[in-house]
């Protein structure tokens, strides 16, 4: 338990480090500046016609939008980019290009929270979303992949003594719950950095906040092997009920991105630290044959949330840590999945 007890310290320490940078990386100077508002500003002043010759000839952005609002056809379709947002992506990279120039060591500023992309059509992070694809793909194949055993057993109960015994069939159930939120996770965090918009971003925050919340459900029930259905279905309640509330209020009256983060880091310790502790000290977890599967996720994963600690600037202004994040969860799915199907594949459905 001494080692137990060490690991949850270090683990600990890792994620108050980890909140405390991240709630630096929300201040956005850029957006802040006056530079940046008088740009966008006259921008919008040119738009409207409200601007004379000499003003607008100042303006270094002047995005021609149509008459319906709508903002220049490369980008119109399929998120909508209004001539707010143009003004504001114009100006960003026209005062970027200017500090470039003027500054030896230029080190781009934040804007609205986040660093400066280069847009591929309509597409404000185009690296994050083709790397939110692939682990949409990769939970997808698990998530088949899965679907398939369950049926082969479901066809073949003869074995139902031992299915029992370890409880497999409702835990394959619950897997099968995980790769369906995960699929919708992934799906929406492709949207929101294809176009950071007021529903994408709750969208995205909710359903990766779903997965984080039941997979501490879902390791809770693995670890303990409680097999009372009745148990099971009031805890489920009980915590869609929780995050139910979660979601209502942070919709409907405060979205409060340092709270729902702080909760999402929580749900990743606690059920790092039930699945360390089955597998140090459980006897099924020590011999389980998919054990160097879960060892190898755990570590995994924790030491992907490195990326998100180190939050350096675009490379080639596509490219940053949380894209680099997006990158290293891909393989681990098939990982996870290593120890999904060692724990479900060898017992029929109960």
């Amino acid at each position: 338990m001494a080692a137990l007890r060490s690991l949850a310290t270090n683990r600990t320490s890792l994620v108050l480090v980890f909140v405390f940078l991240l709630g630096g990386s929300l201040a956005s100077r850029g957006d802040e500046s006056v530079q940046f508002r008088s740009c966008v500003r006259r921008c919008r002043e040119v738009e409207r016609g409200e601007s004379d010759a000499a003003a607008a000839a100042a303006v270094v952005v002047v995005p021609r939008c149509h008459e319906d609002g709508a903002s220049a056809p490369e980008a119109r379709v399929p998120f909508s980019w209004d001539c707010e947002s143009e003004c504001q992506y114009r100006c960003m990279w026209a005062i970027e290009g200017e500090r470039a120039d003027q500054l030896s060591s230029h080190r781009p500023e934040k804007y609205f929270g986040k660093w400066p992309f280069v847009r591929l059509g309509p597409m404000q992070e185009p690296a994050s979303v083709v790397l939110s694809l692939a682990n949409l793909v990769a939970n997808g194949h698990c998530l088949v992949r899965l679907v398939r055993i369950v049926r082969s057993h479901s066809l073949s109960k003869r074995d139902r003594k031992a299915a029992k015994q370890l409880n497999r069939g409702r835990n394959a159930r619950l897997w099968l719950v995980h790769f369906v939120l995960a699929v919708n996770a992934w799906t929406w965090s492709a949207v929101f950095h294809g176009r950071d918009l007021r529903v994408t971003e709750r969208l995205d925050y909710f359903s990766a906040g779903a997965v984080m919340v039941f997979d501490v459900y879902l390791s809770c029930l693995r670890v303990s092997g409680v097999s009372n259905v009745p148990a099971r279905l009031v805890a489920l309640c009980a915590l869609v009920a929780a995050y139910g509330r979660h979601m209502y209020y942070m919709h409907f009256f405060k979205f409060d991105y340092g709270y729902h983060v702080c909760l999402c880091v929580a749900a990743g310790v606690a059920q790092s630290m039930l699945w360390i502790g089955w597998l140090l000290f459980s006897a099924e977890g020590r011999s389980h044959p998919g054990r160097r599967y879960l060892w190898a996720f755990v570590v995994g994963v924790n030491a992907a949330v490195l990326f998100e600690i180190l939050d350096f600037p675009p490379v080639w202004h596509a490219v940053d840590a949380h894209a680099l994040w997006h990158l290293a969860t891909v393989p681990l799915q098939y990982v996870l999945w290593g120890f999904v199907s060692r724990d479900t594949s060898v017992n029929a459905i109960g």
